[in-house]
C-alpha cells in the first residue's frame, strides 16, 4: 500500500537531482546546494557517477534521449587518463590529483615523517602517494561500474599495477 508521503517522492527526489546538476555542464552535478567547499564546488567525476546512479535507480535513466545518455557517458570516459605512477588508463578527477600532488603536500613535514619511519623502521605508513593512488582506484571502480550498471563500457581497458 502506498502512504501518502511517497505519493510523489520520485518526482521530488528528480526535481531535488535537476536542482544539482550544474548551468553550465549538464552531466556535472555538485553534492549538495549550500555549503560547498571550493574541492566541493569543482569535484567532477564522482558526484557525476553519484547522480547516473540515481538516475538509474529512479528509472529515469530510460527517459533520456540516446544522445544525452552518450554525451553522459563520454563526459565520464574523458576522465580517463594516464598519468605517471598511477594505473593505467585510470578514472582521475583532476581536483583530487592536484591535492594529492600539490608541491605543499608532497613536501609535507608529515609526510616526509612517514616516508622516513617507513624506509629506515620497516614501517608501512601510508604517504599521500599511498592516498592518492587508493583514492583514484576508487574513483575508477566508480566510473567502471556506474557505466557497466547503465550499458556501457570504459573508453580505455584499466590496468592496475601488477601484484607483487
Amino acid at each position: 500500500m502506498t502512504s501518502q508521503w511517497d505519493l510523489n517522492l520520485k518526482s521530488e527526489i528528480q526535481k531535488f537531482l535537476y536542482s544539482l546538476q550544474d548551468d553550465k555542464s549538464k552531466n556535472h552535478f555538485y553534492p549538495v546546494n549550500k555549503g560547498r567547499t571550493n574541492n566541493g564546488q569543482n569535484l567532477r567525476l564522482g558526484f557525476s557517477c553519484y547522480a547516473i546512479k540515481c538516475f538509474y535507480m529512479l528509472d529515469l535513466w530510460d527517459d533520456l534521449s540516446d544522445n544525452e545518455k552518450i554525451k553522459w557517458v563520454n563526459y565520464i570516459n574523458s576522465f580517463q587518463a594516464n598519468k605517471k605512477n598511477l594505473p593505467k588508463n585510470s578514472y582521475i578527477d583532476p581536483v583530487i590529483s592536484s591535492f594529492y600532488t600539490s608541491f605543499l603536500r608532497t613536501i609535507s613535514i608529515k609526510n616526509n615523517l612517514k616516508l622516513v619511519m617507513n624506509k629506515f623502521f620497516k614501517l608501512n605508513k601510508r604517504t599521500y602517494k599511498d592516498l592518492y593512488i587508493d583514492s583514484v582506484r576508487a574513483e575508477t571502480k566508480q566510473a567502471i561500474s556506474t557505466l557497466s550498471e547503465v550499458g556501457f563500457v570504459n573508453k580505455k581497458k584499466y590496468q592496475d599495477f601488477p601484484s607483487s
